[in-house]
């Protein structure tokens, strides 16, 4: 069965909890700060922990203005970061770091579109040694062409994946990208053995499923055609956090178990 969490930050870890959800995704600078204090992640451990929950996956993993691509890449710098972070989230308990990132991936005008690949390509095999190493999955989430020039569909993502055969190196796929810019669902054929994670949220409004004009169980019939079975985190906006979420999560489940 597929287990379902909500992308929040940690203070809202009780409400998550309380409504039924079986994890915390958390963005990276609202757990670890923006320069990584440990006041800062011990306080939001501690309230995941209490809330008795477990912060499996992180998004935001690149801060924006830590850049990936461009003429100016400190690489020993991105990668010690990036190393740091992947170690506290595994720490917390996390099994995926989500890699969207878009401002910090996104390949500079008039910058060579085939050189700010092969930086990702390297940033990302680079990182893939230290996700082995610290056991973490790196998820490198495609961004709708709006959010991002590069890396903006599943079968891209997969691609890439596959050219860089490193183990701890996968894909997630966003209902709300791909539905925003038209990536037909059967792209998911393509990495069926490389999906490791799935963000939801209804592509016209960005709100959850069920509460915007889109049907979303032709994509979780998708997910259970190429077999997944994983994690599902609703990434979208509320209009009330607290009374919204767990009506929510018993529609999700009905249309998941429905697919």
């Amino acid at each position: 069965m597929a287990r379902f969490g909500i992308c929040a930050a940690p203070q809202q870890a009780p409400a998550i909890a309380a409504a039924g959800y079986d994890f915390i995704e958390c963005p990276v600078p609202a757990v670890f700060g923006q320069t990584g204090e440990e006041g800062i992640f011990e306080e939001s451990w501690r309230i995941i922990r209490e809330a008795g929950l477990v912060a499996e996956a992180f998004n935001c993993f690149i801060s924006p203005e830590v850049k990936i691509t461009g003429p100016d890449i400190d690489f020993e710098e991105l990668i010690r970061q990036a190393t740091r972070t992947l170690e506290k989230a595994h720490q917390m308990g996390g099994s995926v770091m989500v890699f969207g990132s878009g401002e910090a991936r996104m390949i500079p005008e008039g910058f060579s579109c085939q050189r700010g690949r092969e930086q990702i390509h390297h940033f990302l095999k680079t990182i893939g040694n230290e996700a082995l190493r610290i056991g973490i999955i790196v998820a490198i989430e495609p961004l709708c062409r709006e959010a991002c020039n590069v890396l903006n569909t599943v079968r891209q993502a997969a691609e890439v994946c596959r050219n860089l055969d490193q183990k701890n190196i996968r894909v997630l796929a966003d209902y709300f990208h791909m539905g925003t810019d038209g990536e037909p669902l059967d792209n998911l054929k393509v990495a069926p053995d490389l999906l490791a994670h799935v963000h939801i949220a209804d592509p016209q409004e960005r709100v959850a499923p069920g509460q915007g004009p889109t049907d979303i169980t032709p994509f979780f019939r998708a997910l259970k055609g190429i077999g997944y079975d994983g994690r599902i985190s609703l990434e979208c906006r509320w209009k009330d956090f607290g009374r919204e979420i767990r009506e929510v999560l018993l529609k999700i489940k009905d249309q998941w178990q429905n697919a």
